[in-house]
């Protein structure tokens, strides 16, 4: 038994983690993500916050570091500049929805029958 490895750590286990330490959160998938939801105003953050409100952090912390795998590996077999969406995608997206979902809210916040006008075009 190595004094290196506590109870019921196995040695691949602990070259993997010597391994993702020497390389360093910024090589890393994980880190990368991590890194893009930092930034605001972004695709990989507001996708990080759309998908993190259903599912938790972790999961929406995969899935951000999946679309960055596929983005990668787009832009790459492309020879593409990578374009960003921008923070307001899935508004932009899914205009109606969203007016929507903002009624709602408006009427449960306020108790009140909530009626859209256009607005005069002037």
């Amino acid at each position: 038994m190595s004094p290196l490895l506590s109870a019921g750590e196995h040695a691949r286990e602990i070259l993997t983690l010597r391994a993702s330490i020497a390389l360093g959160p910024e090589r890393s998938e994980y880190g990368c993500t991590l890194f893009a939801l930092h930034t605001k105003k972004t695709y990989l953050a507001a996708q990080f916050r759309r998908v993190a409100a259903k599912r938790g952090k972790q999961r929406a912390i995969v899935a951000v570091a999946h679309s960055i795998v596929v983005a990668a590996f787009y832009i790459l077999k492309r020879n593409e500049v990578y374009r960003e969406a921008g923070g307001d995608y899935f508004e932009r997206a899914n205009p109606a929805g969203l007016q929507r979902y903002l009624v709602r809210r408006l009427e449960r916040l306020l108790g009140h029958k909530v009626v859209l006008e256009p607005a005069n075009a002037a």
